[in-house]
């Protein structure tokens, strides 16, 4: 879900903010914002296998998640 081009991207800050690291994934898990040269950019909220970013404003809730139902 991660359509490349259509996120935003910003240079990660977490080689000179160590603590950064953690910030810049949770931006990325929730929201999508790219951290370009960030040395581990994945999910840390969310499951791996998510489909997309739950803040953003055009994020659409599945109806379910592995047989769970979601609304």
């Amino acid at each position: 879900d991660d359509r490349e081009g259509e996120l935003p991207q910003i240079c990660s800050v977490s080689g000179v903010w160590k603590t950064a690291d953690w910030h810049e994934r949770e931006v990325y898990d929730l929201i999508g914002v790219r951290f370009v040269g960030h040395p581990d950019l994945r999910r840390i909220l969310c499951p791996e296998d998510w489909k997309g970013h739950p803040l953003r404003k055009d994020y659409q809730m599945p109806l379910e998640y592995h047989g769970i139902r979601c609304r």
